[in-house]
């Protein structure tokens, strides 16, 4: 496979369109990275309501969110060391 396609894969990969499920899979996949915050706080409504307001929910999206959530965390955990 030529580096050309590969970087073609993983774009439409990343912009295909996640199901429910698909994201809750990804979410516990990536659980310690920021994922935890959609596995445990997101149902069905709260995905819907992402979409309804952002658009479809990719693999790309989710790993963005993923960083923040995780970022949020860590920013939270040193304001309390303080």
């Amino acid at each position: 496979m030529t580096n050309k396609r590969y970087r073609e894969e993983i774009t439409i990969m990343t912009n295909k369109r996640l199901s429910y499920e698909e994201l809750m899979d990804l979410a516990l996949k990536n659980y310690n990275e920021g994922g935890d915050v959609i596995y445990e706080c997101w149902g069905v409504e709260e995905f819907r309501d992402y979409e309804k307001m952002f658009g479809p929910m990719t693999e790309k999206e989710a790993r963005s969110l993923f960083r923040v959530s995780s970022s949020l965390r860590d920013e939270a955990i040193g304001a309390a060391s303080f």
